[in-house]
């Protein structure tokens, strides 16, 4: 048996003298949980203590390798806008006009054309 005191999940009193996986202390609170939406089972004890806690990995620090790719990308992306500047519907081509020259002048601006 669990040491761990058992209280209702609606009014919080104690379930210690019904089963071991009473989640309610009487049928008011059951019904109660029922028509709330409150889970219909319990989570075993163990099963807290046994998962462990989600901890998300840390990305390694980008090298060199992975910023030429990255500069490589956003040349080939300024190019894609340039084409589709003259290409797309009407609407489109400022947008892309505007997206390449922005593109571009990031690259001008750190050296990287």
């Amino acid at each position: 048996m669990d040491n761990e005191p058992r209280t209702c999940v609606i009014c919080g009193a104690s379930t210690a003298d019904k089963r071991r996986d009473a989640m309610y202390c009487s049928g008011r609170c059951r019904k109660k949980g029922q028509r709330t939406g409150v889970a219909t089972r319990r989570a075993p004890a163990y099963a807290v203590q046994v998962m462990p806690a989600v901890v998300p990995k840390r990305q390694r620090k980008p090298s060199v390798n992975d910023i030429a790719h990255l500069v490589l990308d956003a040349s080939s992306i300024e190019a894609s806008f340039r084409f589709a500047s003259t290409r797309a519907d009407y609407r489109f081509r400022a947008m892309c006009t505007r997206m390449a020259d922005a593109i571009g002048a990031a690259l001008d601006q750190e050296g990287l054309r």
